[in-house]
Order: structure tokens, then sequence, then C-alpha cells
């Protein structure tokens, strides 16, 4: 009798250690099942999003290229009659908003940057294999027709217009061909006119073109000095 008792105590005690090995074994089964479902989570999510990355850097470097070919069809699409080169333009002079520069030592001073809109800027100095041009909203002087008035553009604005002719806002401006710069070429539009302190002559308010987006520009070698 004592025996069967003893055997039935050792078989708790044994089913008790069976059923304390399970559920440790369960739980640290478990515990890694979860962490190589986490592991397996990390590596999908940080794999998708270096796939992310890189499609995004791909997408824009496209859409750049895009842009680039764009702006050289468009160019080349222009109805030029004389001599041009097609050239990238490098960067903004971060010291001179108004300045733009490209690598070329072919072109010479005087010489004018179009693109498909129209008239950009006009190259002023040469140096170090770096054409540096001055946008038409800057400082140089432009000579510029409005209908059939001519006048000198100056940092987005003309003077010396005739005092009774007949200019309004929208009119369009455009180079007068006065000088080696070829005529017709657009410049911008009138956006206000108003009478000179000495009441002799008008002056027009000029929107110019936007330059923020400045990929290629057409050269064309006029060879004057400004």
């Amino acid at each position: 009798m004592i025996i069967i008792i003893v055997l039935k105590k050792a078989m708790v005690i044994c089913l008790q250690k069976v059923k304390d090995y399970f559920l440790q074994y369960l739980v640290l089964f478990l515990v890694l099942v979860l962490i190589y479902y986490i592991g397996y989570i990390f590596s999908y999510f940080k794999y998708n999003n270096s796939n992310n990355i890189i499609n995004n850097a791909l997408r824009i470097n496209n859409n750049i290229l895009k842009s680039e070919l764009y702006s050289i069809n468009t160019i080349n699409d222009l109805d030029i009659s004389f001599d041009y080169d097609i050239s990238k333009v490098m960067y903004q002079n971060m010291y001179n908003n108004n300045e733009f520069i490209i690598y070329n030592n072919d072109y010479s001073i005087g010489d004018i940057a179009i693109n498909d809109k129209g008239l950009v800027g006009i190259i002023y100095n040469i140096k170090d294999n770096k054409c540096y041009l001055k946008q038409i909203d800057s400082d140089i002087n432009l000579s510029v027709k409005i209908n059939d008035t001519y006048g000198i553009l100056n940092n987005s604005v003309v003077t010396m217009l005739d005092k009774y002719s007949e200019i309004n806002e929208g009119d369009k401006v455009y180079t007068s061909g006065l000088t080696s710069i070829p005529e017709n070429i657009y410049v911008g539009e009138v956006i206000k006119t108003y009478y000179s302190n000495d009441n002799l002559g008008k002056i027009a308010i000029i929107k110019l073109l936007d330059y923020n987006s400045l990929n290629y520009v057409a050269i064309l070698e006029v060879n004057d000095d400004i």
C-alpha cells in the first residue's frame, strides 16, 4: 500500500515536471517564432523602403532627364535663321541672382542666350572657360520695342518711350533690332505704364521671363560688346 502511494506521488511529481518543462519549451518556441516573424517583417519593410527610395530617386532623375530633353527639343524647334549653339546652364551665381554661368570659351562678350520662351541673358564676362551671363532683369541696357515704339530696358523698366505712344497693359515687348541683337526676340509684357517725372516721355514696367528652371539655353553669336 505504501509502495502504491509513493508511486502515485512520484507520478504526480513527474507529470508536474513534464508539464512545467512543456510550458517552458512552448513559451521558448513561441518567443523564437515571434522573433523570427518580427525580423522577417522588419526586413520586409526595410527592403521595400529601400526599393521605394531607389524608385523615387530613379523617378526624379527620369523627370529631370525628360525636362532637359524637352528643353533641348523646344530650343531646336525654334525658327532661328542665325548660328547658335545649345549650352547647359551649369549653375546660378550664388552671389548674384541675376547671373548664371555656362562652360565654354568659344563664345564672345555680347553673345545672347535664349530659350524656347525668349531672351534670357547676355554674356558680359568670360573667365577660366566660364561664360558669365547677366539676365535681362539686371542692369544691362537693352534696346527694345513695344508695338512701334522704341525704348531702353534696364532692371525690368523701359524708359525713353515716346510720350504720345500707344502702350497698354499686356502689350508684348521684343528686341528692337537696332543693335546687333536680332529683332523680334520676345522679352516680356507690359504690366504698368506712367509718365516720366519731367513729363517728356513714358515709362513701362515689364514682366520678364521666369528664370528659375533654366536647364539649357541657345547661345546666339552676335559678337557685340555690351
